[in-house]
């Protein structure tokens, strides 16, 4: 980036999204550990990674479609904490 770029907005924005991302971070920790699942925040982040979804289009129809990746059990078991729902089945939008 070069520092034509790094204006007094974009800095502060970057500041105020990196406090967001940290402040839900720290109240998922603290829903978890409510819960009686205590873990850190990488240890979070380490095991919802592989959480994603594909949303694919149907040419013919143009009908949009999420395919949502497998969960394993302790993602599972965030969610639940957190009291989040997953769908494991594809759904259209």
């Amino acid at each position: 980036m070069t520092p034509e770029q790094w204006s007094p907005r974009r800095i502060r924005s970057h500041l105020s999204l990196c406090y967001l991302t940290y402040a839900v971070a720290k109240q998922s920790i603290h829903r978890l550990k409510k819960k009686g699942l205590v873990l850190s925040i990488d240890e979070m982040r380490h095991r919802l990674r592989r959480v994603q979804a594909s949303k694919i289009i149907d040419k013919p129809t143009q009908n949009r479609y999420v395919i949502p990746s497998a969960t394993d059990k302790s993602q599972l078991e965030i969610y639940a904490a957190l009291d989040l729902e997953r769908s494991s089945t594809p759904y259209k939008i």
